[in-house]
This record gives C-alpha cells, structure tokens and sequence, in this order.
C-alpha cells in the first residue's frame, strides 16, 4: 500500500514499514532531521529508506546560504515551473541520516538535467546542485 502524508508527521504505526521511498521531496523541509526521523520512526529494524534529494553545496565564503530558499527551474531552461527548496549541504543530510539511527548502504551522484538552479538566484556561480541517490537502512 502507498500512503501519502507529511513527512514529519506519518499516519503510520513505528516499526511498521519495510521500506520507505521518497522521489526529490526531502529538500523541501527546512530541517530533514525531523523527515529522516520520522522515517526511521517508521521503519522496522533491518527496513530500507530509497530515496532522491538535491543536495547544495555552496563555495567556500558562501556558507551563509545554507538553510536558505534556492529557486530552481523544473524542466530545464525553458521550463516554466520554478520551486522553491533549502540549501542543505552533503555534511547536513549526513548527520541527520546518522542522528536518525540509520545507516549509508550506498550514495551515488544522480544525472537530473530537467531541474536546474535558476538564473534569477545571485548567488548561482558559488553553488552546485548535486542531486543524490540514497539506500538506507534502520
């Protein structure tokens, strides 16, 4: 069965989930500490989190951009729908994985060329988008 719900807020019993998916949403929270938590809340013991996020990595000097709103242009150049999600660093996810109680199985860099940094951020030359595969376990 498939629930849709608030990640920081899941209508489901602990422990009760074999696995948890999550396609591109966890950039919307303004702490995924709260979403990872709830995952794991979730998940029964040796359960399974799949999931895509778009990470953002800021240059050195431009660390004041974390846990800010960053617009980017869904489908590419000429689309013409742009949200609005966080700057969350690698370093960020990784200790709200880790406070969480769940492990990295694996991480790989994904290919997400339709969603794209928009050209009205100023700051967009001292940013990188890396959109991430994550395999998790509780």
């Amino acid at each position: 069965s498939f629930v849709i719900a608030d990640g920081t807020r899941l209508p489901l019993v602990g422990e009760s989930m074999d696995m948890v998916i999550s396609n591109y949403v966890l950039q919307y929270f303004s702490n995924p500490a709260d979403a990872f938590g709830e995952i794991s809340r979730v998940l029964k013991v040796g359960g399974h989190f799949v999931g895509t996020i778009n990470i953002i990595e800021t240059e050195n000097g431009f660390e004041y951009l974390h846990n800010k709103e960053i617009p980017v242009r869904l489908g590419g150049e000429d689309g013409t729908v742009v949200v609005r999600f966080f700057i969350k660093s690698k370093d960020e996810i990784h200790k709200a994985i880790e406070d969480a109680g769940l492990t990295i199985l694996e991480e790989k860099e994904m290919n997400h060329p339709a969603s794209i940094i928009d050209k009205s951020f100023r700051e967009r030359d001292h940013v990188k988008k890396l959109p991430m595969l994550y395999t998790l376990r509780k």
